[in-house]
């Protein structure tokens, strides 16, 4: 399972590799393909979507949206009902580290 930050919230999602590529292409290759940038190189398990982080910079540029209102924002969109459930903290050491 990886966890995929995407502009309309957090997914859990079942990832497997295909076996019929070559052996030269790596997990964390295979998810650039994909347009997911993976949080380390290194068997990822945290997914940010290209998407989210065209939406991410738009927002910082013209609205002057900083990190931590931005992931209120994607975990309102995850749970609309009970957004403080929603847990954001691999996603907002990330969202540093992008900067």
């Amino acid at each position: 399972m990886i966890l995929i930050l995407h502009t309309n919230g957090m997914h859990h999602i079942g990832v497997r590799c295909c076996s019929c590529s070559s052996e030269t292409d790596t997990f964390d290759k295979r998810l650039l393909l994909h347009r997911l940038y993976p949080a380390t190189p290194l068997s990822p398990s945290t997914c940010f979507s290209f998407a989210s982080m065209d939406d991410f910079r738009l927002h910082n540029l013209e609205c002057r949206v900083v990190e931590h209102s931005y992931m209120k924002m994607i975990r309102r969109a995850t749970n609309p009902f009970s957004p403080h459930r929603t847990k954001v903290s691999r996603f907002t050491q990330l969202f540093t580290n992008l900067k």
